[in-house]
């Protein structure tokens, strides 16, 4: 077995093995554990393949829209403004809930149907390709909702969001489920079926982020006002802000 040569969210060489993972798609995966940040990973584990995911988007819609409205007014109120990319749209539902407050919007997913039903359905400005911090000029906040996880080596993507927010002098909001300490009891059992295992999806979410990894790779890459925004029973996230007016 060969050790990752650093981890994927903080960067440190120091990793440990934890354990081989049963895959509900066949298979194994090895978890490795960060010693300075405390995330797991799979940074070694076969890439997903590009699914429709449209289905997935549509059932927890509503939801979602409960959710994306919560947070739209908790930042709000935390001065932060439009518009909005949001990276990892899916359907859109985010910038279904801000177009309904007078918040325009656009979107990227690599989920093409996914893309196709929210551009059909709702209107939204969807594309169906990678962002980059070159693709849209004109934003006050990105958004990156339950992405994060399902990346082998999240860190130039985090550099590249908040790298563009500072230039525009904008707001990042990721989110991620977080797995801290309090959740080290699911490594006990191999039982995937267990409800709300955090685990259960290895070949899905291959990066789990602890609230201190979090905190870490955006630190390295620029963030000083930094807090959470958490949704009640729904999203956890991270607020990162480079307005002029933050100190």
């Amino acid at each position: 077995m060969q050790f990752p040569d650093a981890c994927p969210v903080c960067a440190s060489p120091y990793m440990s093995f934890v354990k081989e993972w049963p895959r509900k798609i066949g298979g194994t995966t090895n978890l490795f554990y960060c010693m300075d940040c405390e995330s797991f990973s799979s940074p070694q584990s076969r890439p997903n393949l590009e699914s429709d995911q449209t289905d997935w988007h549509v059932s927890v819609l509503e939801r979602n829209l409960g959710w994306s409205d919560t947070l739209l007014e908790m930042l709000k109120n935390a001065g932060v403004k439009g518009p909005i990319v949001d990276v990892g749209c899916g359907i859109g539902s985010l910038l279904i809930a801000a177009e309904r407050r007078g918040v325009s919007g656009t979107g990227f997913d690599l989920d093409a149907h996914a893309i196709k039903y929210g551009q059909e359905k709702f209107g939204l400005d969807l594309r169906p390709e990678l962002w980059t911090r070159d693709t849209v000029k004109d934003f006050g906040l990105i958004t990156c909702v339950s992405v994060l996880e399902h990346i082998h080596q999240p860190r130039p993507m985090i550099a590249e969001m908040l790298q563009a927010a500072k230039d525009r002098k904008a707001s990042v909001y990721l989110s991620v489920p977080f797995v801290d300490r309090n959740a080290w009891g699911h490594l006990k059992t191999d039982n995937l079926a267990t409800p709300g295992h955090l685990f259960a999806q290895p070949h899905v979410h291959v990066t789990h982020f602890s609230h201190k990894g979090m905190e870490a790779v955006c630190r390295q890459f620029g963030a000083v006002d930094y807090q959470r925004i958490d949704i009640p029973k729904g999203w956890h996230g991270v607020l990162i802000r480079f307005q002029e007016d933050v100190v």
